[in-house]
């Protein structure tokens, strides 16, 4: 992610590093991976036990809803600007859905 934002640097994908802007983008980025990408993988492993679906669903609901909260009030996870956190974060909530 950071390499692509590295490519098209006019775009502002990831902000200049040691800027507050830029670690807000890492830290969504590091959330996105470590707390949702992984938190999808057993609603569509097909060794995940039936009765643990709901329980990983409901695990699930809760880190989005922390997401939301932090969209409650900007369009964006570090403010007014599209950053490659946002771009990870739409690839791995519609994922599933494709």
């Amino acid at each position: 992610m950071q390499y692509i934002a590295d490519q098209v640097p006019d775009r502002h994908l990831l902000a200049p590093w040691a800027r507050l802007r830029a670690i807000r983008t890492l830290e969504w980025l590091n959330y996105v991976a470590t707390e949702l990408h992984k938190s999808f993988t057993p609603l569509f492993r097909p060794d995940t036990p039936e009765d643990y679906k709901p329980v990983a669903r409901g695990l699930l609901e809760k880190k989005l809803q922390y997401v939301d909260a932090a969209l409650a009030d900007k369009q964006w996870l570090t403010g007014h600007r599209f950053t490659i956190a946002d771009g990870y974060l739409f690839t791995c909530c519609a994922g599933p859905m494709l």
